[in-house]
């Protein structure tokens, strides 16, 4: 798995979920946040193989732990 892409993901993935402790309250369970990042990570480095770097787009999940 590509380090950059990886490390990248993981960033925005903590700082998101930062801001939903810090401005919204929201607990959050770290095994969730692990499974976040490998599956978007896993995910965008598929689309990026396939050379469809366009189309790449995550959102939120909207699970009950997650707003």
């Amino acid at each position: 798995m590509n380090w950059s892409l990886t490390f990248g993901m993981a960033i925005d993935a903590i700082w998101k979920n930062r801001n939903l402790v810090i401005f919204e309250n929201v607990e959050t369970i770290p095994h969730r946040l692990v499974a976040e990042i490998w599956g978007h990570t896993s995910s965008t480095g598929r689309i990026m193989r396939l050379g469809k770097h366009s189309i790449v787009r995550h959102t939120m999940t909207n699970l009950p732990n997650i707003r």
